[in-house]
């Protein structure tokens, strides 16, 4: 979880791979305290990621409610329309012999 930076986190900008850095920072930390416990050794990108992938998951699955809501309205709305259309199947035949003069 992407929390506040707190009293015991160490942030290290570079301008190279920032994975390839963590065991050059560890070594520093540990040169300053033996005692200390290093864990959670990311990059920057690995906490954004982290801190954004419950947002992400929430928006795909209002998303993919949201698809079915449409496709299950358009179905409605179409067999509603069928249906109806059925019904009167008929009185649109009468009509056009009618018209016709027939």
């Amino acid at each position: 979880m992407f929390d506040v930076l707190g009293a015991n986190t160490v942030v290290v900008r570079t301008a190279g791979e920032p994975g390839a850095l963590a065991t050059a920072v560890r070594d520093a930390v540990r040169s300053l305290d033996k005692n200390l416990a290093i864990y959670e050794v990311q990059t920057m990108a690995q906490r954004q990621d982290a801190f954004i992938a419950a947002r992400r998951f929430n928006l795909l699955l209002l998303g993919g409610f949201a698809i079915a809501a449409a496709v299950l309205a358009s179905a409605g709305v179409y067999s509603v329309v069928a249906y109806i259309m059925s019904q009167r199947k008929q009185e649109i035949g009468i009509g056009s012999r009618l018209a016709q003069g027939k």
